[in-house]
């Protein structure tokens, strides 16, 4: 079943600092982006973890915050599965972008020996008012194909 599991939460206070103090942004509006930007030679990297912020400031009642939440998962559980699949030295794109399940054709030899690696992203809402699930969708399936491409230049 094609579900938004709690290994795809980023929950730790850790990594979310480390996150805001070292990790790299771009802007897909209405999304800040913040990810990290660390290489993996000798890991598989499957999935992210994902942490939605949407600021009290910007959007004041919580009945619309979650709403946007629940907006966000619906469409990365749907789109996170655009990925990349190995074909020979290089990426071969699979759908519309190079998504969440990137790997890399040195890495898949020794897959089964390395542990899973989760790369944690951020989304921050900055819109002032919820937004059409259409309108998110769209951003999500672009964000999706950004940070795929970023996973393959790595």
């Amino acid at each position: 079943m094609n579900r938004f599991t709690k290994n795809e939460r980023l929950c730790s206070r850790k990594q979310i600092e480390h996150l805001l103090t070292n990790g790299d942004s771009f802007f897909v509006y209405p999304f800040k982006v913040i990810y990290t930007v660390a290489s993996y030679k000798l890991q598989v990297t499957r999935h992210y973890q994902l942490l939605i912020a949407v600021p009290k400031r910007r959007i004041k009642k919580a009945v619309e915050r979650n709403l946007i939440k629940r907006r966000t998962r619906e469409a990365w559980r749907l789109h996170k599965g655009m990925g990349c699949e190995v074909q020979g030295e290089g990426y071969k794109v699979q759908g519309e972008g190079c998504g969440v399940s990137a790997v890399d054709s040195q890495q898949s030899a020794v897959s089964s020996q390395q542990s899973l690696v989760t790369k944690p992203v951020i989304l921050q809402y900055v819109a002032d008012e919820p937004l059409p699930y259409a309108m998110i969708a769209e951003a999500v399936k672009a964000i999706i194909g950004r940070l795929g491409e970023n996973c393959a230049l790595k």
